[in-house]
């Protein structure tokens, strides 16, 4: 799935190199966060069929949505609150 459409290629294709978990381009990824963090997922998937004629259940966006939130939280916390953080100072205060 791309922004552009469906494409299809063969499974030894170079761009299929590495998308062994998810066949959805890089771009598309980012068109789904946006409109499933902006709107119900039921209205994305009807914005994606009205807007580009793409048939993307709101079910898919949603599980895209959470794959790249919960990869983008797990990064912010460990940037935030990584090992290492406060050792030897037990009178600061984190929120």
């Amino acid at each position: 799935m791309t922004s552009l459409g469906k494409v299809t290629l063969k499974k030894d294709h170079i761009l299929c190199k590495g998308t062994t978990q998810v066949g959805i381009s890089e771009r598309m990824h980012g068109l789904m966060c946006l409109l499933g963090q902006s709107m119900v997922f039921q209205g994305a998937s009807e914005t994606f069929q009205e807007l580009l004629h793409l048939d993307i259940s709101a079910p898919q966006i949603q599980r895209v949505c959470i794959h790249y939130g919960g990869s983008t939280t797990s990064r912010n916390i460990e940037n935030n609150f990584g090992e290492g953080r406060n050792q030897g100072n037990d009178k600061t205060i984190l929120y």
